[in-house]
Protein backbone atom coordinates (compact mmCIF):
# COMPACT_ATOMS: atom_id res chain seq x y z
CA UNK A 1 0.00 0.00 0.00
CA UNK A 2 3.02 2.19 1.01
CA UNK A 3 4.21 1.34 -2.51
CA UNK A 4 1.47 2.49 -3.89
CA UNK A 5 0.82 5.92 -2.30
CA UNK A 6 4.40 6.90 -2.90
CA UNK A 7 3.56 5.69 -6.74
CA UNK A 8 0.53 8.25 -6.80
CA UNK A 9 2.71 11.07 -5.20
CA UNK A 10 5.03 10.71 -8.22
CA UNK A 11 2.63 10.26 -10.78
CA UNK A 12 0.56 13.73 -9.62
CA UNK A 13 3.52 15.66 -8.62
CA UNK A 14 2.54 15.91 -5.27
CA UNK A 15 5.11 18.02 -3.34
CA UNK A 16 5.81 17.77 0.04
CA UNK A 17 4.91 21.20 2.54
CA UNK A 18 7.87 21.97 4.50
CA UNK A 19 7.22 22.80 8.36
CA UNK A 20 8.45 26.96 9.19
CA UNK A 21 8.46 28.91 12.27
CA UNK A 22 5.13 30.77 11.05
CA UNK A 23 3.13 26.85 10.76
CA UNK A 24 4.54 26.54 14.47
CA UNK A 25 3.75 29.34 15.91
CA UNK A 26 -0.04 28.44 14.91
CA UNK A 27 0.00 24.85 15.91
CA UNK A 28 0.87 25.79 19.40
CA UNK A 29 -1.97 27.99 18.94
CA UNK A 30 -4.14 24.78 18.22
CA UNK A 31 -2.89 23.00 21.06
CA UNK A 32 -3.09 25.83 23.11
CA UNK A 33 -6.91 26.12 22.60
CA UNK A 34 -7.13 22.38 22.59
CA UNK A 35 -8.32 21.94 18.91
CA UNK A 36 -5.93 19.50 18.92
CA UNK A 37 -4.91 17.60 22.07
CA UNK A 38 -1.63 18.27 23.50
CA UNK A 39 -0.36 14.81 22.51
CA UNK A 40 -0.81 15.21 19.41
CA UNK A 41 1.50 17.88 17.79
CA UNK A 42 1.64 16.46 14.53
CA UNK A 43 -1.64 16.95 14.00
CA UNK A 44 -1.60 20.62 14.89
CA UNK A 45 1.44 21.21 12.65
CA UNK A 46 0.07 19.05 9.90
CA UNK A 47 -3.46 21.49 9.78
CA UNK A 48 -0.84 24.49 10.68
CA UNK A 49 1.44 24.24 7.64
CA UNK A 50 -1.94 23.85 5.29
CA UNK A 51 -3.35 27.29 6.62
CA UNK A 52 0.22 28.99 6.39
CA UNK A 53 0.56 27.76 3.09
CA UNK A 54 -2.47 29.33 1.83
CA UNK A 55 -4.27 25.51 0.78
CA UNK A 56 -8.15 25.43 0.44
CA UNK A 57 -8.65 22.13 1.91
CA UNK A 58 -6.88 19.00 3.82
CA UNK A 59 -8.15 15.39 2.45
CA UNK A 60 -7.61 13.06 6.18
CA UNK A 61 -8.45 10.14 7.18
CA UNK A 62 -7.60 11.47 10.83
CA UNK A 63 -11.39 11.33 12.44
CA UNK A 64 -10.20 11.20 15.69
CA UNK A 65 -8.13 14.78 15.67
CA UNK A 66 -8.37 16.62 12.08
CA UNK A 67 -11.38 15.48 10.27
CA UNK A 68 -14.30 16.43 12.71
CA UNK A 69 -17.11 19.35 13.19
CA UNK A 70 -14.86 21.16 16.53
CA UNK A 71 -11.80 21.17 14.15
CA UNK A 72 -13.80 22.35 11.61
CA UNK A 73 -15.34 24.83 13.36
CA UNK A 74 -12.09 25.58 15.67
CA UNK A 75 -9.63 26.02 13.04
CA UNK A 76 -11.57 28.02 10.69
CA UNK A 77 -12.35 30.88 13.69
CA UNK A 78 -8.32 30.56 14.83
CA UNK A 79 -7.47 31.15 11.03
CA UNK A 80 -9.37 34.09 10.19
CA UNK A 81 -8.57 35.58 14.00
CA UNK A 82 -4.74 35.20 13.04
CA UNK A 83 -5.05 36.50 9.50
CA UNK A 84 -5.36 33.01 7.60
CA UNK A 85 -8.03 31.76 5.11
CA UNK A 86 -9.94 29.32 6.79
CA UNK A 87 -9.68 25.53 4.89
CA UNK A 88 -11.97 22.82 4.32
CA UNK A 89 -11.29 19.68 6.02
CA UNK A 90 -12.75 16.66 4.30
CA UNK A 91 -11.99 13.15 4.59
CA UNK A 92 -11.61 10.94 1.21
CA UNK A 93 -14.79 10.10 1.24
CA UNK A 94 -16.06 13.39 0.52
CA UNK A 95 -14.14 14.57 -2.28
CA UNK A 96 -13.61 11.33 -4.41
CA UNK A 97 -16.08 10.65 -7.14
CA UNK A 98 -16.29 7.22 -7.74
CA UNK A 99 -19.42 7.18 -10.49
CA UNK A 100 -18.80 6.19 -13.68
CA UNK A 101 -18.79 8.86 -15.99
Amino acid sequence: MRSNLLNLIDSYGIINLEAQEEADKLAEIYLKERVVPPSHPMDALHLAIAAVMEMDFIVSWNFRHIVKRNTILATGAINLREGYKPMGIFSPMEVIDYADN
